[in-house]
């Protein structure tokens, strides 16, 4: 009961940790979005549907420039 308690005061500060640093909990599965493509992103935000076709093709346009 212990070692529970400790695992999970242990995780809650990692967690808030990372979070006040200005993290995101996906990345703490994905690589960092510093070392992505940009396009990569921009594709991965059309899919998710955070923005739309005519802004997807403007960001890909202006980053082809």
């Amino acid at each position: 009961m212990i070692v529970f308690g400790f695992l999970l005061i242990a995780g809650l500060a990692i967690l808030f940790w990372y979070l006040s640093r200005g993290g995101h909990p996906e990345d703490m599965v994905h690589k960092s979005h510093r070392d992505e493509d940009p396009v990569e992103i921009a594709k991965r935000r059309y899919a998710r549907g955070e923005i739309t076709r005519e802004q997807f093709q403007k960001i890909v346009g202006d980053l082809k420039e």
